[in-house]
């Protein structure tokens, strides 16, 4: 409790040394470079340090940058609302199960549900001094230095359901550049979508098959019809497709083992 407070402390430190508080919060810390792997294969302690860097870095931000916001809203006087908003920088991951992914999965899963949690509580926060408003980015794989990192330790399975088999240059024209895929996130969010999938049609995809409670982007006419193509047509085919490299993988994986394959 006590390096929790600490923690929180210095993030306090961080946001009020600034000439004035920041309007806009990224939460962009995070990654599974040391943690990806089979559920089975990875230390247990990765469980922990995967949440740590995924969701608490994000949950704790978040919480402090609103304590300050809430707080100078007291002595605040404005004609109008000012907008303030916090954008989580999740992953397509929490939006399906990825053999490879299992600590990663469950990080990103929890950040999904604090934004949609935070979206709703920032509707009875916002006042006559300011409007708060939540958004949740789910890019998909983008080619960046934590990329080309998770490639060294990723199982050949997790590459081949994702698409990512395949020589460095080949997988750069093929995943788009961490630059885009920013730019794509900062337009979402001055746009107002809750969730931000501008990066790829996979992750759009994804989010119309696991809208749940998240509001629909733009009109919600093209989730809502994306959802129907996914749930009928393109899920179950893919699910398929999955299991049957996952059943393929484990004999493959049992032969090796028992020594049937030199």
């Amino acid at each position: 409790m006590k390096d929790k407070q600490q923690f929180n402390g210095k993030l306090d430190a961080v946001f009020t040394a600034q000439s004035r508080l920041p309007d806009i919060l990224y939460c962009v810390a995070g990654g599974t470079s040391t943690e990806i792997g089979f559920f089975t294969d990875i230390d247990v302690g990765k469980l922990e340090s995967c949440m740590r860097n995924n969701y608490f870095t994000a949950a704790y931000a978040a919480w402090s940058i609103f304590k300050l916001w809430i707080e100078d809203d007291k002595n605040a006087h404005t004609s109008k609302p000012r907008l303030r908003q916090i954008v989580f920088i999740n992953s397509a991951a929490a939006l399906l199960g990825m053999p490879g992914y299992a600590a990663y999965t469950a990080s990103k899963c929890a950040v999904r549900g604090l934004a949609d949690t935070l979206r709703m509580e920032a509707l009875r926060l916002s006042g006559p001094a300011s409007k708060y408003t939540i958004h949740c980015a789910f890019p998909s794989n983008f080619f960046s230095p934590a990329f080309l990192e998770e490639q060294k330790t990723k199982p050949e399975l997790t590459k081949q359901i994702e698409g990512t088999k395949g020589s460095m240059a080949e997988l750069e024209q093929r995943i788009p550049s961490a630059e885009k895929v920013a730019k794509g996130i900062i337009t979402g969010a001055a746009r107002g979508d809750f969730a931000l999938c501008d990066d790829s049609m996979e992750s759009g995809l994804l989010f119309a098959n696991m809208i749940g409670p998240s509001p629909k982007r733009g009109l919600g006419v093209l989730d809502s019809l994306l959802a129907t193509v996914v749930g009928l047509f393109i899920w179950p085919l893919s699910r398929r497709r999955w299991d049957r490299l996952c059943r393929q993988d484990g004999m493959h994986h049992s032969k090796l083992h028992d020594g049937s394959i030199v």
